[in-house]
């Protein structure tokens, strides 16, 4: 059993570095709900956004779906092994993976690093130690963002250096590109009409007929 400081206002961080910024998303990959429960607590307190997943399938849908800035990775899952988990996602993204184990020999360890874990937590473990870790890989993923961020799922937006990631990685566009995707991100949950893109972003000030949206878009 994980041994955890539930006294009240402990399930975050006592390392002084204040909450996350902009709700980074989080992948939780974990089936002991008391785990989950305190996890999600704990980072959610941190300013982090939690996704949960139960099982190594789930896991895999889920990460595909939302692409988290990072995920927190059980190897003990009741479908699939974490093992087998984290190398499916690894062949196809560079999202940093933190493994969470109950084996601390060195061979473990190395097995880990060769799968594509990012880093390790041993069981028992301190959220403290957990919060570092995470907020270290965050940080060399270029994911810590600042207040001139915007986010959206994994995609962190900085308009005054014109930079963006994805998944921890960064990402060039070209400079209509940057703007179109700056527009998107200002206005989120909205339909915007064709004719008001081509307005803000080429200087129309009416809808012609060409289709240089959707090239874009």
């Amino acid at each position: 059993m994980l041994q955890y400081d539930m006294t009240p206002g402990h399930a975050g961080s006592t390392l002084g570095h204040g909450p996350a910024p902009s709700r980074i998303q989080i992948l939780v990959v974990e089936d002991d709900p008391f785990i989950v429960d305190f996890l999600k607590m704990g980072l959610e307190r941190e300013g982090f956004s939690v996704l949960v997943a139960s099982g190594g399938q789930a896991a895999i849908e889920q990460f595909r779906r939302h692409r988290p800035a990072l995920i927190l990775l059980d190897l003990k899952l009741p479908d699939l092994p974490g093992e087998e988990v984290c190398k499916r996602i690894r062949a196809e993204s560079q999202v940093p993976i933190v493994a969470v184990t109950a084996k601390d020999q060195l061979t473990d360890r190395l097995a880990l690093f060769q799968l594509g874990a990012d880093d390790y937590v041993v069981k028992p473990f301190s959220f403290d130690e957990l919060l570092a870790r995470i907020r270290a890989l965050l940080r060399r993923s270029n994911v810590d963002v600042d207040e001139d961020s915007m986010v959206f799922l994994d995609i962190v937006l900085r308009p005054g250096a014109r930079q963006v990631w994805r998944g921890g990685r960064e990402v060039k566009l070209s400079k209509k590109e940057f703007d179109l995707l700056h527009f998107f991100m200002r206005n989120p949950a909205r339909v915007l009409p064709k004719g008001l893109i081509l307005e803000r972003l080429w200087g129309y000030d009416h809808e012609v007929e060409n289709n240089i949206v959707e090239v874009y878009v």
